[in-house]
């Protein structure tokens, strides 16, 4: 067993460790600098910017945490705690895969409903006594299509619902992936 697999290894758990860390806290930097310069609440857009930094970030920890627990489980050496950084990976994942999920399906519904416009129709009916019978009903319309709703509303939704199915695919991918590191340590172990 030569040392360099084994700094590898060690490495690959750091890294499984940290960027889940790190991509939260550029998400955070990102999302806290966007407020900063413009001076209002969160669009679709910068929310779906900021779930796909954090989903890239759990992505590669996901990666080097397998990596580094792949290696320990070949060899039977210990690099440190390799299956805390893949747990920790994992509940992180599925913690983003869920907000990202309802923040698609509610970013949806409020997408779809921004096409309807409600109006009144006042109907008169007969006097009774010296005051009008009133009559209201509230009714839907459609509004027609635009490309600005398309843009603004119905696309980051669609983004976002293609970023947590690729997104929850890559994690359990990655988890589940045989890693280069314990491959080479299985070959200098025969």
């Amino acid at each position: 067993m030569s040392n360099l697999t084994t700094a590898q290894a060690r490495k690959s758990l750091s890294l499984g460790y940290s960027l889940p860390i790190i991509g939260g806290a550029l998400a955070i930097v990102f999302g806290l600098a966007v407020y900063d310069v413009t001076g209002t609440s969160f669009s679709i857009w910068i929310w779906t910017i900021i779930f796909a930094i954090l989903g890239v970030s759990l992505v590669f920890g996901t990666r080097f945490a397998a990596a580094s627990n792949n290696f320990a489980r070949v060899t039977g050496k210990s690099v440190g705690a390799s299956r805390g950084a893949m747990n920790l990976n994992f509940i992180l994942g599925i913690i983003w895969s869920a907000v990202v999920a309802l923040t698609s399906y509610f970013s949806a519904m409020q997408s779809v409903g921004s096409l309807r416009v409600f109006r009144y129709i006042h109907t008169y009916l007969n006097k009774t006594g010296k005051k009008p019978n009133l009559w209201t009903r509230q009714v839907a319309d459609v509004q027609p299509f635009k490309w600005s709703w398309l843009l603004n509303n119905f696309l980051p939704t669609f983004v976002l619902l293609v970023l947590v199915i690729v997104g929850t695919y890559l994690l359990l991918a990655e988890r589940g992936r045989e890693s280069k590191l314990g491959e080479a340590a299985e070959s200098e172990a025969k």
